[in-house]
């Protein structure tokens, strides 16, 4: 057996969590399924809200390790407790994600639509390239 690191990235706030926590388990359960043998590991970016949040807590529902990784400028916010803190990263927000995506093997996006055109042609490249699995789901945009 060896360790499957998945990772996730979505929304900090402002969206349908309700959705998203549906969304996340869909993915965790495609995950199991596909990977029945792995000892699993969630790596997000640390945060006690948001996505992070929602995938921490249902990784823990599974007794799925925690592992985080985060720029230096959320050490002011409120962490998960997780089970290892892999990397806190100087800079800007931001700064983390070469690490983070080199540090996972599988990548869940849960998101509404792509912030910045770069996360589109990430997102294209990283799945075009073939070394992380990604599974991509998009919230519905949020009503007033």
């Amino acid at each position: 057996m060896w360790d499957l690191r998945v990772g996730v990235i979505g929304p900090g706030d402002e969206f349908d969590t309700d959705q998203a926590r549906v969304m996340v388990t869909r993915a965790f359960d495609d995950i199991a399924a596909r990977y029945p043998r792995k000892l699993v590991t969630v790596v997000a970016g640390l945060a006690n809200s948001g996505m992070d949040q929602i995938a921490y807590e249902e990784a823990r529902g599974r007794r799925w390790d925690t592992a985080g990784i985060a720029c230096d400028m959320l050490a002011e916010r409120d962490w998960f407790p997780v089970d290892e803190v892999l990397d806190i990263v100087p800079g800007h927000w931001g700064a983390e994600r070469p690490r983070f995506l080199r540090s996972i093997h599988v990548l869940i996006r849960v998101g509404v639509l792509y912030t910045l055109p770069a996360e589109a042609e990430e997102l294209e490249q990283l799945k075009t390239q073939g070394r992380l699995v990604v599974l991509d789901y998009e919230l519905p945009a949020r009503s007033s």
